[in-house]
């Protein structure tokens, strides 16, 4: 009796140990179908992993990025920059810089300022799901049919080293709210990684990779914000901040500092130089800049799209 009642036990923390995760809703532009992805099962007690970076094969240029809390150009009583052009600092063609990817949705054939992204394999892009689709039980609806990036956009042009691409894929979390699962993977035609690199992607639910470290984000701010911010940004430049970060609450974010639109889906990445490269989360609001972070559910969702072969259920027009 004592043995059977020691392995009911056993079993019992074994099935809670795993879940079934949320179901990842698969938007097909091309054919404008919507499937979706279920049944991924995610180890409930792992509690920090990361996927690896790669530079890519564009050349072995890295760029030495300041390891230091800055003390000029930040926001008030913190260790966080304002926003700086890129450009000004750092050479855009190398990596990490080169993962950072501009997003255009198109209208009438005419490229129109969206949002940020991070490279995060040979073809896909970290984003905010709020930047292509609406919450909740509306999350099954796209805002845009047509979507076209471009790494290390600048000045008004793409990089002469690295090829733009139509997203073919979107993949969303059904019913996602703002809150906590805002994220959104693109699936680009074009292996345009393969060339800039990528990302890594990681969680941490103890919370420690946050303190005291360096973490940098690269964006394409595009509308000034009365108030907030009312410098004459147009979304056609990659600028970037950096420095110490905070946990509010389930936030990663920066207290007393802003963002502004365009912003939005840019990664909060920890940068060590030549050891990592990983964005634990993405913008998802201005103010304090709050990032949504990678959980443990999320991390394994995003990383199954990335890294597996994937099994759809039934497509079915979303038009």
């Amino acid at each position: 009796m004592r043995k059977s009642l020691l392995l009911l036990g056993i079993l019992f923390n074994i099935s809670n140990s795993f879940a079934q995760s949320k179901t990842i809703l698969v938007f097909d532009l091309a054919n404008e179908t919507l499937d979706s992805i279920t049944n991924i099962v995610v180890d409930t007690t792992i509690q920090s992993e990361a996927t690896d970076y790669h530079i890519g094969n564009f050349n072995a240029d890295v760029g030495i990025l300041e390891q230091t809390a800055p003390t000029n150009n930040v926001f008030p009583s913190t260790q966080f920059t304002k926003k700086r052009k890129a450009v000004l600092d750092y050479n855009l063609s190398s990596y990490p810089i080169r993962t950072s990817v501009k997003i255009f949705y198109v209208d009438n054939d005419t490229l129109k300022n969206l949002c940020s992204g991070s490279m995060i394999s040979s073809r896909h892009i970290l984003t905010a799901a709020h930047c292509y689709s609406y919450s909740g039980l509306n999350s099954d609806t796209l805002k845009f049919d047509s979507l076209y990036i471009c790494p290390v956009f600048d000045n008004g042009n793409s990089n002469p080293n690295f090829n733009c691409s139509y997203v073919n894929k979107v993949y969303l979390i059904k019913k996602w709210t703002i809150s906590s699962e805002d994220f959104a993977v693109l699936e680009l035609e074009e292996s345009i990684g393969e060339s800039t690199g990528w990302l890594g992607i990681g969680f941490d639910n103890s919370g420690e990779i946050f303190t005291d470290n360096i973490f940098y984000k690269f964006s394409y701010p595009n509308t000034p914000i009365s108030l907030i911010d009312t410098f004459p940004y147009n979304g056609d430049t990659l600028y970037y901040n950096y420095g110490n970060v905070e946990l509010i609450q389930n936030w990663i974010g920066i207290t007393q500092s802003n963002g502004v639109h365009g912003e939005s889906g840019s990664s909060i990445i920890h940068i060590q130089n030549n050891q990592a490269y990983t964005t634990y989360g993405v913008l998802t609001f201005g103010i304090n800049l709050r990032h949504n972070r990678l959980t443990n559910e999320i991390f394994y969702l995003i990383k199954h799209i990335i890294q597996d072969d994937i099994v759809l259920n039934n497509s079915e027009s979303y038009q």
